[in-house]
């Protein structure tokens, strides 16, 4: 298990080429958090859909935050997740997501959930960031731009 100080993990970090549509890809990562987690997959998925409810966590230029908070959950956990075919997720700019960071965060931590969802927007406003993101050729390419600026 990974410290609870360390948000993302190489580990934490995937590649998939392609997903069908906006709720199999949440199920998708409310699967992986469950291998993570002691929280039951469907307990993850229904604080995403409720947060995708309020509004998109689609920020634009294909980058999405899906995010929740979990109860019983003992710490933050993140995911990164490039798609290799942009998902239409219902972005204002009515472009598809191909960058993910997907995060959940214990209903007490909410200074920890809102810092870190400031931090993730400043990471993805970054252009070079982003391209280095899209361009990596593996899972270990991705987390390396990304360990500085999340841990």
């Amino acid at each position: 298990m990974k410290h609870p100080e360390l948000l993302l993990c190489a580990s934490d970090v995937f590649v998939m080429p392609r997903c069908a549509n906006k709720d199999i890809f949440l199920s998708t990562i409310a699967a992986l958090f469950e291998t993570r987690t002691e929280i039951p997959a469907t307990t993850i998925l229904a604080a995403l859909h409720e947060r995708e409810a309020l509004d998109s966590t689609a920020l634009g230029q294909g980058v999405a935050l899906p995010h929740g908070r979990i109860k019983g959950l003992k710490h933050a956990h993140a995911l990164f997740i490039r798609l290799d075919e942009p998902l239409d997720y219902d972005a204002l700019d009515g472009q598809g997501i191909d960058l993910v960071l997907a995060l959940i965060f214990p209903p007490q931590d909410v200074q920890r959930h809102l810092e870190v969802l400031s931090l993730a927007a400043q990471i993805f406003a970054d252009e070079s960031v982003c391209t280095i993101l899209r361009t990596a050729k593996t899972p270990a390419e991705i987390y390396a731009p990304l360990l500085p600026r999340l841990n």
